[in-house]
């Protein structure tokens, strides 16, 4: 077997939240993502395909009430440009007891742990590499303390095929 491979391409995205997060638990701020290579392909063929799919798929962050709204798409004719999607974030986070959870995932795509579900497959192949930056900015209201913040992680698989950081 011999692998056809084009390591120049890949699924890109660019994605950057500017957040407040308000006493009350509610959040609210923009997102603008940037699609590039495979995933403007991608993004841009499910967009075409079902507007309201796309906006559900891709701009609902589950498991919460957060989602964005306004939402402007551009570059959808020009395949030159990324395809850009900006909009407004708003919902209510969820809280329990004196916490509040700011998901720190937001609009990724990975909303789930795919390792927690009953029946999986294995051996998968995306078929291009991805690479995803999100930059996300949050504002906490007064008197709000951060409990913990994410440890400095690298993950990656014996091969080195797979890599989150």
């Amino acid at each position: 077997m011999i692998n056809i491979t084009n390591d120049t391409l890949e699924f890109k995205e660019n994605i950057i939240a500017d957040l407040t997060v308000a006493v009350d638990g509610t959040v609210s701020g923009e997102v603008s993502i940037k699609s590039m290579d495979y995933a403007r392909v991608k993004k841009l063929e499910d967009y075409k395909e079902d507007k309201t799919k796309f906006l559900a798929r891709n701009f609902i962050v589950n498991g919460t009430a957060i989602l964005a709204k306004e939402i402007e798409i551009t570059n959808v004719e020009n395949d030159s440009l990324a395809l850009e999607q900006q909009g407004k974030i708003s919902g209510r986070l969820n809280t329990t007891g004196d916490y509040t959870f700011l998901p720190l995932n937001l609009f990724t795509g990975f909303d789930f742990n795919p390792f927690l579900i009953n029946n999986r497959l294995s051996n998968i192949n995306f078929g291009y590499r991805r690479s995803i930056n999100l930059n996300v900015t949050i504002q906490l209201p007064p008197r709000y303390v951060v409990d913990e913040m994410p440890k400095s992680l690298k993950l990656s698989d014996p091969d080195k095929d797979i890599l989150f950081m």
